[in-house]
């Protein structure tokens, strides 16, 4: 990117759209994975917590392996990678529902929070001017605020419309 010129089209559209659709997943994801929880009966309020701290869990374990997989593989691999894992565990929110499976699920999406994030960084890092950088960062931040504000509002009205598996659901197709 050349210095004082907005980022490209693509560069908007393949980060900043796919950034706010993530982050509205993760939004909808940490309210709605302890509720699911508590109202199947499959978890204490502390088990509930337990599993909303697995995420951070994920995402703080994976950070050194990721970061060493990202100069091996790549920015966009790894992006890729990072929403996959996402999707995975959104399926297995949807079609699963013991303890035990949520708990490898919520592991997971903070294993694909993680990589997503460190990739993309890296990849906004990479492909920015440095005098142009901290702006495209500071949007970037901003996307994401907005999709974890968008998310819990639209997950709790998915839920209250169509119940947990369907939203379960909804979010896999957002994320991938």
């Amino acid at each position: 990117m050349i210095a004082g010129r907005l980022p490209s089209l693509s560069l908007l559209f393949s980060i900043y759209a796919t950034s706010l659709l993530a982050s509205l997943v993760q939004g909808l994801v940490l309210l709605l994975i302890p509720l699911y929880v508590l109202d199947s009966g499959s978890a204490s309020w502390l088990g509930a917590g337990a599993l909303m701290a697995l995420k951070n869990a994920g995402t703080l374990v994976v950070n050194i392996p990721a970061g060493l997989a990202l100069v091996r593989f790549g920015d966009k691999i790894m992006m890729a990678a990072g929403l996959l894992l996402m999707a995975l565990a959104c399926a297995g929110f949807a079609l699963l529902n013991s303890f035990i499976a949520l708990t490898l699920c919520m592991l997971l999406f903070g294993f694909g929070a993680g990589i997503w994030t460190l990739a993309r960084l890296s990849f906004m890092s990479v492909n920015s001017a440095p005098g142009q950088r901290g702006r495209i960062l500071a949007l970037l931040a901003g996307v994401q605020r907005t999709g974890m504000f968008i998310g819990p509002l639209g997950g709790g009205f998915l839920v209250q419309a169509y119940g947990f598996q369907t939203t379960f659901l909804v979010a896999t197709g957002l994320v991938i």
